[in-house]
């Protein structure tokens, strides 16, 4: 198993199986992945019985290709960073995390020397790999922290996903390992 595996796996045990929860903004979702996500996958409009029937393995595919990939956030050499910055995206959707990771850069730095643009180009990545770990770490936590409550603040109903989503994030920061 290999550290993105190890990422995926954790999420995936995160996430749980199929719910319909009436206050999700995401609609039906099973292990995570929304009738959007899936959709878009799969690359026509799907039904909330192939949501319910999602498999591990596609659920797999699609974290690989969408969240880790296609992001960029498989570059990441830091194990912990990466496995925490794939989680906010899986939770949050990729560009919301990669800004979240572009702010924290600057915040550490001082001075803005990226563009907050959500997209993790060699600039970010040359950034993320030369700055001290863990003050990034840090900063990268309080980002989604912010971002995460920003959330719920603008949307109240979400407030009913409050609590699971800071013990998600207190378990990054309690255990941080690559997965």
């Amino acid at each position: 198993m290999d550290a993105n595996d190890i990422i995926i796996d954790r999420i995936l045990g995160y996430e749980g199986g199929y719910v319909n929860h009436p206050s999700d903004r995401g609609g039906p979702t099973n292990r995570g992945v929304t009738a959007a996500t899936l959709a878009s996958w799969r690359g026509h409009p799907v039904t909330t019985a192939e949501v319910a029937a999602l498999g591990r393995d596609e659920a797999i595919a699609i974290c690989k290709k969408r969240f880790i990939d296609v992001p960029g956030f498989g570059e990441i050499a830091d194990l912990q960073l990466r496995g925490l910055m794939v989680d906010w995206g899986w939770a949050s959707g990729p560009g919301i995390a990669a800004r979240g990771l572009q702010r924290a850069v600057n915040a550490v730095m001082g001075r803005t020397i990226l563009t907050v643009d959500g997209v993790i180009g060699p600039n970010t990545l040359s950034a993320v790999h030369t700055l001290d770990g863990d003050a990034l770490w840090r900063h990268v936590v309080g980002q989604r922290l912010r971002q995460t409550f920003r959330l719920v603040t603008d949307h109240p109903e979400q407030a009913a996903f409050a609590a699971g989503w800071a013990n998600r994030i207190a378990d990054y920061i309690e255990n941080q390992t690559g997965g």
